[in-house]
């Protein structure tokens, strides 16, 4: 790839990067065509297990960044 397209690629990334992060700050959804769409997941609180003693520990509540893959790509032979 050329410098000039390189430079357009990364261009490109960083800006869907900010968009992805102000959406998910907003708790909103983000559409990006022909990949998917990017939303923010509230997961509850939970018990866990640590996995070196088997102690049972609370895993607090969190948002967390979630991606939807578009039906083109779940559709696609891997």
């Amino acid at each position: 790839m050329s410098g000039d397209k390189q430079t357009t690629v990364k261009g490109v990334l960083a800006a869907m990067s900010t968009l992805t992060c102000e959406a998910s700050t907003r708790g909103g959804e983000l559409p990006l065509p022909g990949i998917g769409e990017v939303m923010v997941k509230d997961r509850p609180a939970r018990t866990g297990r640590n996995p070196a003693t088997g102690e049972a520990i609370e895993i607090p509540a969190k948002r967390a960044v979630h991606l939807v893959p578009a039906n083109m790509l779940q559709e696609a032979p891997v």
